[in-house]
């Protein structure tokens, strides 16, 4: 398989016609070059206003999308004391050997007692909580059920809505997949789509393929009507395939899928370039688009829920305990000696029974807003990319504050694909395939999955 011609391309890729797009009073202002016309999308009413260039710029046109309810205000960092947010690392071990972890390489095996799982909960449940959402991760968290089991016991019994939340590499035994099935668990799988890709770059411990088992897991969760999503990492290899992977997880009965471009030190995993990851992910949409498969990925994270920030994580809307006893604001950060210790803003005091936090880093992060990013002033993407996400943009740029130029041009891209998208399935009377992290979240609250039109 080989990426698309160039006579194939996009059309707005050949033209690159998303370098025109724009701010619109907060909306995302699109050039439609198919029909001459702006598409300007309200994420707050799910509706899209087709407008002449001749008149784009008028105040009367302002003034009938003020009228008809099109504006919002973009959500900003918050935290309700009846909603807590817990993310337990049960443990840094795992028995695969994927190629682009991003666990640091001289970390040490750690696995969290049930004790301090418990403590962690009881320092969180204050007496106004009335909902706790509780996520388990790894390392590879089914390979410490004992504590991941002690914590779903506790929460049970004090007398708070639970939603319990997993993220697995899909390789964890009958046993343990039933008794998480048994107690509503939301699920997080991982796969890299058809097999021969996702044993490349996603091998058991000992070299042996992990699809088979991933496979029997995925079959069991559609067999039991269970809440999942298969999440994938991208590579410049697997990228060539994510169109077929689509047909292959839809073979599977997966109705989400979650999927990422990979982001790893790791000098033998390499990015596609922009071009053809764009492509790919536009041939993949309109595979999604026919087996109707939910489409989670970050240039779509806040499509339609604008926020001035990308991650809940960093904004400190939730908090996540390693084994080590550190606070970390990013999954990816899961040790206090990690080489972006910003991230971590407390450590569990074992003498004084206390947890400690470090202002200093937490106001740091609080500042990594869209908001504060002049060269973001203008972008059509600017609420729905939300600045990206902060330990990427550190990486490519040596700044929290900066902008991963790689993405920037792929969430441009997307974003004016994505909305044309919408366009289109709206005319249809149809749902959009394409929604962000929160929608699923607020999909795992309810329980409830709405019947595809």
């Amino acid at each position: 398989m080989r990426p698309v011609a160039p006579e194939t391309r996009p059309s707005f890729l050949m033209q690159e016609s998303f370098a025109i797009d724009f701010l619109y009073f907060g909306l995302p202002c699109i050039w439609n070059e198919a029909i001459d016309k702006y598409l300007i999308f309200s994420p707050y009413r799910l509706k899209i206003a087709t407008v002449n260039p001749d008149i784009i710029h008028s105040d009367d046109t302002r003034k009938k999308l003020a009228q008809l309810d099109f504006f919002g205000v973009p959500a900003k960092p918050s935290k309700s004391e009846k909603i807590v947010k817990i993310g337990l690392i049960l443990t840094t071990d795992c028995n695969l050997r994927c190629k682009y972890c991003f666990v640091v390489p001289q970390a040490r095996i750690r696995y969290m007692t049930p004790e301090y799982a418990i403590r962690i909960i009881k320092e969180k449940i204050t007496p106004e909580v009335e909902e706790i959402y509780l996520t388990f991760f790894g390392g590879e968290p089914t390979l410490n059920m004992e504590t991941l089991k002690a914590s779903v016991e506790y929460v049970q019994n004090i007398g708070v809505k639970a939603n319990f939340i997993i993220n697995t590499n899909g390789t964890l035994s009958n046993h343990d997949l039933d008794y998480l099935i048994e107690e509503n668990f939301t699920f997080v799988v991982s796969s890299d789509g058809v097999p021969k890709i996702n044993d490349k770059q996603r091998p058991m411990l000992s070299g042996v393929k992990s699809s088979e088992e991933i496979e029997q897991t995925i079959r069991r969760l559609v067999e039991t009507n269970a809440l999942f999503k298969v999440r994938a990492t991208v590579t410049g290899k697997s990228i060539l395939y994510l169109k077929e992977s689509i047909g292959y997880w839809d073979s599977l009965g997966v109705k989400f899928a979650h999927f990422e471009p990979v982001a790893s030190s790791n000098k033998e995993i390499k990015y596609p370039s922009q071009e053809i990851y764009v492509e790919q992910v536009v041939g993949a949409l309109d595979e999604a688009e026919k087996v109707e498969m939910w489409i989670i990925s970050s240039p779509f994270m806040n499509l339609l829920t604008p926020s001035t920030y990308f991650c809940t994580t960093v904004a400190g809307e939730d908090e996540l305990y390693t084994p080590d006893g550190s606070i970390s604001l990013c999954y990816r950060v899961q040790e206090y000696d990690h080489p972006f210790k910003d991230f971590i803003i407390g450590k569990y005091d074992v003498n004084m029974d206390s947890f400690n936090k470090y202002s200093d880093r937490i106001n740091l992060l609080k500042k990594i807003d869209v908001s504060t990013k002049s060269n973001c002033n203008n972008c059509a993407a600017k609420y729905i990319c939300s600045g990206g996400c902060p330990l990427r943009n550190k990486v490519e740029t040596g700044s929290y504050m900066g902008i991963d130029g790689w993405m920037c041009y792929i969430k441009k891209a997307l974003v004016h694909d994505a909305i044309i998208r919408i366009d289109r399935a709206l005319d249809k009377g149809q749902v959009p395939i394409i929604f962000g992290e929160s929608i699923f979240e607020n999909l795992s609250r309810k329980r409830f999955i709405k019947k595809r039109r």
